[in-house]
C-alpha cells in the first residue's frame, strides 16, 4: 500500500464575493435550476464551475461553523481530525477522483526554514512556499523545486486617494514603473522562473492584452517624467507590505533601492496580515503603497481583480472615473469576443494609467522529496488525487 502522505500547509483566505451577482435561484425540475443574475455576465458559467455545494443535510444539521471543522464532501480525502497545527486525512476510496495514497497530513509550519528542513530531513514529502534560493540545497539532496505559475500578477499598489500625494499624478506613477528593474528582479531573485508583467492580468487570463508591453527599465525616462510632473528632486513615500517569504522581502528591498536612484525615498513597513485585511476593507492605509496580487482566479477573468482597483470598491485606493464606463461595458457584453475586446481595452488603459508598479507573473515554489513520483498544480490548486509516492 502507498505510504502515509505528509505535507506542510500554508493558510489562505478564500474569496466569498464571486457570486454576488446572483439575484435568485429557483428549482426548475428534479435535475435543473434556474439562476437569475443582477447584471449580464457572459463568463458566469466559468465562475459557476467553482461553486462547491456542501451536503445539505450535514450543513443544515451542523451549521457553518461546525461544518467547517467536520466537512463532508466528494473529494479524494476524508478529514479525520483538524487542529490549529495540523489536519489529518484518509483516502476517500469512493470519490470520483480516488487518491493514489492511503492518507495524508498537513502540518502548519509558518517559517520557510522549518519547511525546508522538514523536507531535507525526510519528515515532509511536500513543502509549500519555498524559494529559488533553496535550489542548491535541492540539488545536493536529491529533492526537487517545483514551480507553479499562478494566474496572478504581483503589483506594488499606489494609494492615490490622499490629498496632495505625488501619486495622484499619472506621470509620477509611470516614472516609478520605469525606475524599477523588474527583469533584474526576475533573474536575480526569482532565478528566471517567471516573466515581467505589463498589465494587471496574467497571460492566461481572459481579456489579457497581448499587444501591451512591459514598461522596461529606463531610469532616464523616469527622471524626465518626475521633472515634468514637478518633482525634479523626487519625494518620500512609505509602503506597507506583508511578507509571505524571504524572497518577497528581497523584491521590495530592490524596489526601494531602484527608486532611491531617481530620488524617491521609499520606507518599507512590514505589517501583519490581519492589519492588511483591515486596511483592505476600510481603506485606512497608513502608507502610500502596498503589495497585492492582481488575481484572475477562479474564472480566469482579467476583470476580476479590477473591481478592487477602481471606483467600484467602497474602500478604494484608486479611482479612474474614465475607466468605469469601459469596465461596466465590458462586463455587460453578450458575446465572448466583445467581452474579450473591451477587457483588453481596460487592460491597456490600466497600463497607461499605472495604478501600480506591475512587477511579474507570480510564481509559487514547492519542494518535493525523492519519493514524490507524480505532482501537478492547476492554477493554484494541487491535484491531490494525482499525487503518487514511491513505495
Amino acid at each position: 500500500m502507498p505510504p502515509l502522505f505528509r505535507s506542510s500547509l500554508s493558510l489562505r483566505e478564500v474569496s466569498a464575493q464571486d457570486f454576488a451577482n446572483v439575484a435568485r435561484v429557483s428549482i426548475s425540475d428534479e435535475h435543473a435550476l434556474t439562476i437569475e443574475l443582477r447584471d449580464p455576465d457572459v463568463l458566469f458559467p466559468h465562475t459557476l464551475s467553482q461553486l462547491f455545494i456542501p451536503d445539505s443535510e450535514a450543513w443544515n444539521r451542523l451549521g457553518a461553523v461546525e461544518f467547517a471543522s467536520r466537512p463532508i464532501g466528494t473529494g479524494p480525502f476524508n478529514i479525520d481530525d483538524i487542529s490549529t497545527e495540523r489536519v489529518q486525512l484518509s483516502a476517500h476510496v469512493e470519490s470520483w477522483r480516488a487518491p493514489q495514497v492511503d492518507s495524508k497530513e498537513y502540518i502548519v509550519l509558518p517559517e520557510s526554514a522549518s519547511r525546508l528542513n522538514g523536507l531535507l530531513s525526510d519528515q515532509l514529502d511536500i513543502a509549500f512556499g519555498l524559494s529559488p534560493d533553496d535550489l542548491t540545497a535541492f540539488q545536493n539532496s536529491g529533492t526537487t523545486l517545483y514551480t507553479a505559475h499562478l494566474p496572478a500578477v504581483l503589483g506594488f499598489i499606489f494609494v492615490t486617494t490622499k490629498t496632495g500625494s505625488p501619486l495622484q499624478n499619472r506621470a509620477v506613477r509611470q516614472a516609478l514603473n520605469y525606475a524599477v528593474n523588474v527583469e533584474e528582479i526576475v533573474d536575480a531573485v526569482l532565478a528566471g522562473q517567471t516573466v515581467a508583467a505589463s498589465q494587471p492580468a496574467h497571460r492566461k487570463s481572459f481579456g489579457y492584452a497581448p499587444d501591451v508591453g512591459a514598461y522596461g527599465y529606463d531610469p532616464e525616462r523616469a527622471l524626465q517624467l518626475l521633472a515634468e510632473a514637478g518633482y525634479p528632486n523626487g519625494f518620500t513615500m512609505t509602503a506597507e507590505v506583508t511578507l509571505g517569504s524571504p524572497t518577497e522581502s528581497l523584491v521590495y528591498q530592490k524596489i526601494a533601492s531602484d527608486l532611491r536612484s531617481i530620488g524617491v525615498d521609499l520606507t518599507l513597513q512590514t505589517i501583519p496580515y490581519g492589519t492588511f485585511v483591515s486596511h483592505f476593507r476600510t481603506g485606512n492605509w497608513a502608507g502610500d503603497a502596498f503589495n497585492l496580487l492582481f488575481s484572475s482566479e477562479p474564472n480566469l477573468d482579467a476583470l476580476r481583480s479590477i473591481r478592487y482597483h477602481s471606483c467600484m470598491w467602497p474602500a478604494g485606493w484608486y479611482c479612474d472615473q474614465g475607466a468605469t464606463p469601459l469596465i461596466e461595458s465590458a462586463k455587460s457584453r453578450a458575446t465572448l469576443e466583445e467581452r474579450r475586446s473591451l477587457t483588453q481595452s481596460v487592460m491597456a488603459r490600466y497600463h497607461e494609467q499605472a495604478p501600480a508598479i506591475f512587477l511579474y507573473e507570480f510564481p509559487f515554489f514547492f519542494g518535493l522529496s525523492e519519493k514524490v513520483e507524480e505532482f501537478s498544480v492547476v492554477h493554484s490548486f494541487v491535484e491531490w488525487d494525482g499525487v503518487r509516492l514511491s513505495d
